[in-house]
Formats: structure tokens, sequence, C-alpha cells
């Protein structure tokens, strides 16, 4: 990662990073005085479509996240990771939930927080002939679903500072996290979470349903994960794949996708097996 340099006559073997998908602990090695951190919280799961059939859900939104933050560290202290779950997708005419938090506690410095996709932002159930709203982050602008014959609004391109607690600005305006589409009405297309990129990688948000009440495509965190697909009328969401991005709204009469977990990753300096 370009965070990273080799230092004059020691082995670039040494540079090491962890993943870790579960809440545990992690004891610092002996020769190390920093690290740096990638981590972020779960992603909510989409709405469910109405039952009649009638409008899609919503796509679900986005966690919190952090990225390539400093933390400074004490050789042989522990440190203690609580990783977010994923949110799950609505069952047909309900709503999806909210993903867990990701926590990172150093007892030598700081209480790390990423926020996992609260259940208040998931992607909403599609009501009547009504798509769902898509999910959000900090209640920032979503798609909103359509009415009957009315396609869901498109998911909306957010500023990263907004998911930076104590990491990098990321103010690039390539490197961006995206909330949920809102659900097609009856006879309508979901809305789309629109692409995005990071790291000159291309992360492309959940796509809008075909005709029948789809759900609309899953809110996408740009910066680790990617948002599930709405599902067509009458099919279920697709799940969000990496970490901390929402379920795909489910079309009319189906479940919504779930969202995808947090995460956390170090990266350190080592000479010992990690």
């Amino acid at each position: 990662m370009s965070i990273f340099w080799q230092a004059r006559g020691v082995p670039s073997a040494r540079w090491k990073n962890k993943l870790f998908t579960a809440s545990t602990t992690f004891v610092v090695p002996d020769d190390v005085c920093f690290l740096y951190a990638d981590c972020c919280g779960g992603g909510s799961g989409g709405g469910g479509g109405d039952a009649t059939p009638g409008g899609g859900g919503g796509g679900g939104g986005p966690a919190m996240g952090l990225s390539q933050i400093h933390i400074s560290v004490v050789p042989g202290e522990t440190i203690t990771l609580t990783v977010g779950a994923a949110g799950a997708g609505g069952a047909i005419g309900e709503n999806g939930t909210g993903g867990g938090d990701t926590i990172l506690s150093v007892p030598s410095g700081f209480y790390y927080f990423c926020a996992g996709a609260a259940t208040a932002y998931a992607g909403a159930k599609g009501n009547g002939t009504t798509g769902g709203d898509g999910g959000t982050v900090l209640n920032k602008a979503k798609g909103a679903g359509g009415a009957i014959n009315v396609a869901g609004g498109n998911g909306v391109a957010q500023d990263p500072i907004l998911i930076g607690l104590y990491g990098s600005p990321l103010r690039n305006p390539d490197q961006r996290i995206v909330t949920g589409a809102g659900g097609g009405g009856l006879n309508a297309n979901g809305g789309t979470a629109a692409t995005v990129a990071y790291s000159a990688r291309s992360v492309a948000g959940g796509t809008g349903s075909a005709a029948g009440g789809g759900g609309g495509g899953g809110g996408c965190c740009g910066l680790f994960g990617l948002g599930g697909r709405g599902g067509n009328g009458g099919a279920a969401g697709n799940p969000a794949t990496g970490y901390g991005a929402g379920g795909g709204g489910g079309g009319g009469n189906a479940i919504g996708g779930n969202g995808s977990p947090g995460f956390v990753r170090f990266y350190l300096f080592t000479a010992y097996a990690i």
C-alpha cells in the first residue's frame, strides 16, 4: 500500500498484515510501537418488497469506516476488537435491519469506533404499490421509493469525510460512499446505487431491478464493499459483498438481501509472526 515504505537495510518481508472478521483480542508484538488499520462496521440489510406484490424494498445503507489510520501502541499490550455483524435483509413487507458496530480499544491510546449502518437508516420495506426508501448513513440524502409506475430514486454519493473520525480525510472525489437506492413502485424499476472508485478500483453499486416493483440497489460503502443488486419483481435482493455495504432491496413479494459484515485489518512492521 502507498502508506508504507521500506526502511534502508530492512527486509520488506517484515511488513505484515492481519485480517479480523470476528471479535477477538490482539497482542502487540514486542517490536511494534505503531500500526496502521482499516476497519468498518456492518452494512444494513435491504428492505423486503410489499406482499401484494407491490413496491420493491429499498437498498440497504453503508456503515461508517476508517482507512489508513495510524495507531500508537505499546509493545505487549492487548487490543480488544469488536467486529460488527452484517444487517439482515427484511422479510416480505418488513424493513431491513442495521449492522453492528466495530470497535478498537487500545489500552494505551484511543477508542476507535466505526458505527454499523443503523436500523433506523436501513432499507425500508415496500408499502402497498410504493417502493421503500434506500438506506443511508448519518441521515444523509438517499434514494426515495417510487410511486406506482415510477422508478425508485438513485443512491446519492456522499463526501467520505463523513465516515472518517481519526483516519485520512479522503477528500478525493473518486473516493465516495453511496447511500441506498429506492425501491421501484409497482411495475417500475428500482433505483441504482451509483459507481464509485477507491484506489483506482471501480466499485459498482447495486443495480436497479427489472419492471415489476424491483428493489433498489444496495448502498455501497466505497471504501471496502459492494452493495447488493436489487431483486427483480418477485425475486429476492442480492447480498452485499466485501465489508460494510448494504444489501439489495427485495422485489415485490420478495425478501431483501443481507448487508456485508464489518472487519478490521492491521498493517505492521515486525519480525514476529502475527
